[in-house]
């Protein structure tokens, strides 16, 4: 109370209005909750550069795919990717989309035209409380299907300490399979697990799993001071410097999980990832700050963007196929 008067009486005219009070007008809770690093070449709108990416990773994985899906999705975050596939492949009839510039590092792609499956079933994990029990409301609230789905609050890259329910569902034992496919879906997360990515991809694999993710790599030749950068970036960030290994070192590691190296396929995004987040992450805190918004750690993570972007690591597409 004395601090309070102190500053009353050294300040008796205090600035009563400015612009922070844009927190009132902003709609809580908000309409959409993504979080990833977004597909930036038809938009520069967040959300749905966040919708993008994701259908990059289904374009590019699931294009061929003739059966019914069932999904196991890794770090689902809030809801919005699982809303997403349920709008997208959870309808009665195929879902055609488009892919403007397919550009497969390991296999070819002719068409521009693709046909998406049915999904039979989703399961999401996160391992945030407060994002699992958000999801789970949010699909909850979903009318129009009738695809089975369920979030779990659990630790994807340590798979022998999941629940008994979730690992009853992942190994199929409550499902017939014969007229299904399975795929591991690891949207924008994999670079965070810890140990590494390792057990979890060998799970999949042992369980029959197809593998689709957005992921992050180092280029083959880094220099000794970008590692060394990368390193810092990753104690900041929570992520494993270990996790960012080289494309060669990538596919070897699917490999050693049970992969062939022929279903392997990578397809680089990088310039429509890093540069354009970096830029909107810059106009998201000048503007933040005009209105009084606190969202000043978005400026370090627009810098390490920028930086990515001159090419000391790349953003992929993963596809690995049973």
């Amino acid at each position: 109370m004395l601090d309070f008067l102190k500053r009353a009486l050294r300040n008796p005219t205090p600035k009563l209005y400015g612009l922070d009070h844009a927190v009132l007008n902003i709609q809580l809770p908000p309409q959409t909750m993504w979080m990833n690093m977004g597909y930036w070449e038809h938009t520069d709108d967040f959300p749905e550069a966040c919708e993008a990416l994701l259908d990059q990773v289904l374009m590019t994985a699931l294009s061929h795919e003739t059966k019914s899906i069932r999904i196991l999705d890794v770090g689902c975050g809030c809801g919005d990717q699982s809303l997403h596939l349920l709008k997208t492949l959870g309808r009665q009839t195929k879902s055609e989309v488009t892919d403007s510039q397919p550009n497969l590092r390991h296999r070819s792609v002719n068409s521009r035209s693709y046909s998406l499956p049915l999904l039979a079933s989703y399961v999401g994990i996160s391992l945030e409380p407060a994002q699992a029990d958000l999801a789970q409301r949010r699909i909850q609230q979903v009318r129009n299907t009738s695809v089975p789905a369920k979030v779990f609050c659990a630790d994807a890259s340590v798979p022998s300490e999941w629940p008994a329910e979730l690992s009853t569902i992942a190994n199929g034992s409550s499902r017939d399979l014969r007229d299904e496919t399975s795929w591991l879906l690891a949207l924008d997360s994999l670079y965070h697990f810890r140990p590494s990515r390792a057990p979890l991809l060998s799970h999949a694999a042992n369980l029959n799993f197809s593998f689709m993710a957005f992921d992050l790599l180092i280029r083959e030749d880094a220099r000794w001071w970008e590692k060394l950068l990368l390193r810092i970036i990753c104690l900041g960030t929570n992520a494993p410097f270990g996790n960012f290994v080289t494309e060669g070192e990538y596919v070897n590691m699917l490999v050693g999980a049970g992969y062939s190296r022929e279903s392997i396929e990578m397809k680089d995004i990088s310039r429509f990832v890093f540069e354009p987040l970096a830029r909107f992450m810059g106009e998201r805190v000048q503007t933040g700050r005009d209105y009084g918004l606190a969202v000043k750690k978005y400026k370090v993570a627009g810098w390490v963007f920028g930086w990515w972007a001159r090419g000391a690591v790349r953003g992929v597409v993963v596809v690995a196929r049973k």
